[in-house]
């Protein structure tokens, strides 16, 4: 059964390649002049070899192989045959070569098998080339034609801008072939790289046009400081949209200064700097001049910032100046009421005591004399008001108010320390050691030191 339908698909296989069909695969052979061309079979190398092999075109041999082999004129050195499949290659191929080839082989069991296919050799495309607009182009005004051309067959031509496919629309018309492209009118994104592909089955060559538009200038800016310090580095750049690119002239309050880059330096400012600049760009080609002013201001250089211990240093010393502010308000009044009350109680001592003087002065009272009744008669609050009050007007020095510290409070002497630290009498150091209650006659010394 199975060896019935292996001979019978056999059978059928060489009734359809007898009759010619399958034999090669679809479509022509296409060849490019001066190339190489396959005629490839679809057959199996057979366990036995052909009989005979033999190729036509037009009527006439090629090549015939059965014991010997029997080339055409003219294919002597430009063809190999493959005597297992029937495949043959042709090689230098010219025009001449195009046309209907034909094969017929037989078998080792007398079957013929007969094809045929079609080859069309190709010129090759060369000398691509782009013809582009002969003047210069400018923006919004002007029209471009760029036509592609090349020797050769040429079946399709494609057109491509900066890598991109270029397609009709807006200000672009393609011809009915393609090979022309019309833009008009040109805009400033119409510049860039046209590249157009020719291609036929068999070559391909490519040409390319770089197209530039003219415009400008435009969109003009200045950049740079309106303020500057003296002696410092400054630049004013002047940025503008030209093509080909802009030249510059630098005007300093109305005057030329002989500056035609785009930055203006001044490398170490001055106040002959402070004043009126003013940029102009002109395109040569478009003719165009437009212009900007900028301001320039020259002020003295700023102090160096402070480092973190000098902003520390000043932190403290305002803290200082706050404390040392409200502790003399405060003794001031107190000073201003002391003065007032001992007065009146020396007064009203003196009258009973009938030992009235109506000399007795501020400073013969500070000084301290034990034969002056207020000492006598004062309590040690009292006491304590009238000291503290006359050290912070400085009536009295620290040494001398230390001397009377054993009649005034713990916090009362802290009050005195703090006050003689910020009044700058006594130094940090010398403030730490008698806060912890240094020895008297040390911390006398430190005080009156200090003073």
């Amino acid at each position: 059964m199975e060896t019935a339908v292996a001979i019978s698909l056999t059978l059928f296989i060489l009734t359809g390649l007898c009759a010619g069909q399958g034999l090669f695969p679809q479509g022509s052979v296409n060849g490019a002049e001066g190339g190489t061309a396959m005629f490839i079979t679809n057959l199996i190398p057979p366990a036995q070899p052909f009989n005979k092999i033999s190729w036509s075109v037009g009527g006439a041999n090629i090549i015939t192989s059965t014991g010997d082999d029997s080339i055409g004129p003219g294919y002597g050195d430009r063809i190999t045959l493959n005597k297992t499949t029937g495949s043959l290659q042709l090689r230098n191929l010219t025009l001449a070569d195009s046309g209907e080839y034909r094969v017929s082989i037989t078998t080792a069991t007398v079957e013929t098998i007969n094809g045929s296919t079609e080859l069309v050799v190709y010129e090759n495309i060369s000398d691509a080339n782009i013809t582009g607009p002969p003047n210069y182009l400018f923006a919004d005004w002007s029209s471009a034609n760029l036509t592609c051309e090349a020797a050769g067959n040429i079946t399709t031509i494609q057109w491509t801008k900066e890598g991109q496919p270029l397609s009709a629309g807006g200000n672009i018309l393609f011809s009915e072939e393609n090979r022309k492209v019309s833009i008009s009118p040109v805009k400033r994104h119409d510049s860039g790289e046209y590249v157009c592909k020719l291609t036929n089955p068999a070559s391909s060559a490519t040409a390319s046009y770089r197209m530039i538009v003219n415009y400008g200038p435009e969109s003009m800016t200045i950049l740079g400081r309106h303020i500057a310090e003296v002696e410092s580095f400054t630049l004013i750049y002047c940025s503008v949209q030209s093509v080909p690119p802009a030249t510059f002239t630098w005007l300093f309050n109305g005057q030329q200064t002989g500056v035609h880059e785009a930055g203006y330096i001044i490398r170490s400012v001055s106040y002959n700097n402070s004043g009126d600049y003013r940029c102009d760009a002109r395109n040569d080609l478009t003719g165009n001049v437009i212009s900007v002013d900028h301001s320039l201001s020259v002020k003295d250089k700023t102090p160096p910032p402070l480092s973190p211990e000098g902003a520390a240093g000043i932190a403290v010393a305002v803290m200082l100046v706050v404390v040392a502010v409200a502790l003399g308000l405060y003794f001031g009044i107190t000073h201003q009421r002391t003065k007032q009350r001992v007065n009146e109680e020396w007064t009203s001592w003196a009258r009973e005591k009938d030992e009235w003087r109506t000399s007795w002065t501020w400073e013969e009272v500070m000084a301290g004399d034990k034969s002056l009744p207020w000492k006598q008669c004062a309590s040690t609050v009292q006491y304590d008001l009238f000291l503290l009050p006359a050290l912070a007007l400085r009536c009295v020095s620290p040494a001398r108010y230390y001397q009377f510290r054993h009649q005034a409070s713990r916090v009362q002497y802290a009050l005195f320390l703090l006050l003689a630290l910020a009044l700058r009498y006594v130094s940090p150091a010398q403030y730490h050691q008698c806060q912890h209650h240094a020895p008297g006659l040390q911390c006398a010394l430190a005080v009156q030191s200090a003073r």
